[in-house]
């Protein structure tokens, strides 16, 4: 009976070790369920802080490049150049920066052509005027040969005041 009593003693005592072992691995379960039900709530907010400090680094890190992402996406579409400096990657800004270059190459390409084209009008305008004024000193130069006395073979002569009048500008 002695026996019987030992060996049901080093049962309770195995059942019991046993309970034990298995309550401290529950608690241990319940313990990692619970980090990463809080990691997981964490990952839902843009807090880098707290997905950090709940999350194991490579999930904290997945997180962090995706929320940046996002700010990157929302600064890029809102032409927001501090966010996109804040916020997005470098290869991104070395991108924004090309564009920005770029349009403002554009830019400055327009504005000189229509500056060219502001002056060719202006210079087309000069050179209208410059013909129409050469045409009517022809015409008044035309208009004193025509004038002037022909002689015997039917030429016409100009006297000093036939060539005075011939290099005056306006009429005469």
């Amino acid at each position: 009976m002695i026996r019987l009593a030992v060996a049901g003693g080093l049962t309770l005592a195995a059942c019991l070790a046993l309970i034990a072992s298995k309550t401290r691995e529950e608690g241990e379960l319940r313990a990692v369920i619970s980090g990463h039900e809080a990691c997981a709530e964490a990952l839902t907010k843009a807090d880098l802080v707290t997905s950090a400090a709940r999350c194991a680094a490579p999930v904290a890190a997945v997180h962090r490049r995706a929320v940046m992402a996002e700010r990157c996406d929302m600064a890029l579409t809102a032409a927001d150049g501090f966010g996109i400096e804040a916020g997005c990657s470098t290869p991104v800004k070395r991108e924004v920066a090309k564009v920005a270059a770029r349009t403002g190459e554009r830019d400055r390409l327009t504005d000189e052509i229509n500056d060219l084209r502001s002056g060719q009008a202006a210079a087309i305008a000069r050179a209208e005027t410059r013909g129409r004024a050469q045409a009517e000193r022809n015409s008044r130069a035309q208009s004193e040969l025509d004038r002037a006395p022909r002689g015997d073979d039917g030429l016409g002569r100009c006297d000093a005041e036939c060539l005075r009048n011939l290099g005056r500008d306006g009429p005469g």
